[in-house]
């Protein structure tokens, strides 16, 4: 079977939500004694760690995969063949490269256009990836800024948030990032309900009400103006340290999701890890 075919139904992959993706997948099909054998590697090699991927909109033979030392990588066979992509990815100075693609998100309207979240600040591409252009680097007092995550909403594809910090390191956060225009220009928005610091780990729309869910190091937030406040959600779960928020729709019927961060050497022993499902975005399921 074509690269392009087993794996054409992953539009964006992150290492959180692939995990997700894949304990679902094989649950439904453990009968199938599905062994490491039935994997094989598609590379890119050379790069280190992949920390994401993602799919062109319209052409699965297309794929981008980010990683922590070797930048991007594009195929446009399916995974038989990639060469770096990584012209513009640059610290503001042009003195390295940068490192840590955290996200890869394709534009929902507009094939052309991707987003890269870095550790060095938020790249675009109008190029379909051959090429990249700073967005967001630094912050107010003209420190190098990491990018956590970027969601699009599906009811205004105008607008457009953008998270802080990183998880694996982990890094404070330094605000949210929000664009009105498509992702062509970004400014703090006032994120009110949310320290200044808060780690801002992964954003999803809700694609129905148009609700925005952040996974934080304050807990799971939601916020229903675009960005202008936040609230923490009642639900108590084993720890505020959020990793990873989906939202998945069909036919009508939301199903949410949350992964909690599990927390290094030293942290509290209740501070592990956990999947939630929620039905409904307020009560939740430990899976």
């Amino acid at each position: 079977m074509e690269a392009s075919t087993r794996f054409k139904t992953f539009k964006a992959i992150s290492a959180p939500a692939f995990l997700l993706a894949f304990a679902i997948s094989f649950s439904a099909t453990a009968a199938a004694d599905i062994t490491l054998t039935d994997f094989a590697s598609l590379g890119p090699g050379g790069g280190g760690a992949v920390f994401c991927a993602v799919f062109h909109n319209t052409n699965p033979d297309i794929i981008l995969v980010g990683q922590d030392v070797g930048g991007i990588s594009k195929t446009t066979d399916g995974g038989a063949s990639w060469h770096h992509v990584n012209r513009g990815l640059s610290l503001p100075d042009a003195t390295a490269d940068v490192y840590g693609i955290t996200e890869l998100i394709a534009h929902p309207m507009n094939n052309n256009v991707f987003f890269a979240c870095t550790w060095g600040g938020l790249f675009r591409s109008d190029d379909t990836g051959d090429s990249w252009r700073r967005l967001i680097s630094v912050n107010a007092a003209g420190e190098e800024l990491g990018i956590s995550w970027l969601a699009v909403s599906p009811l205004d594809t105008n607008l457009v948030l953008v998270g802080t910090g990183d998880w694996r390191t982990p890094d404070v956060g330094q605000g949210l990032y929000r664009s009105l225009d498509g992702g062509e220009t970004f400014a703090l928005a006032a994120a009110a309900g949310l320290s200044e610091t808060a780690l801002i780990a992964c954003l999803a729309f809700d694609p129905i009400d148009g609700s925005v869910y952040a996974a934080t190091s304050e807990g799971l937030m939601r916020s229903t103006d675009g960005g202008d406040s936040f609230s923490k959600l009642e639900f108590v779960f084993r720890h505020d340290h959020g990793q990873w928020t989906g939202i998945v729709e069909q036919g009508g019927v939301r199903t949410f999701w949350y992964v909690l961060q599990t927390l290094g050497e030293g942290a509290p022993s209740n501070w592990s890890g956990g999947v939630y499902r929620s039905s409904d975005g307020v009560t939740w399921t430990e899976i």
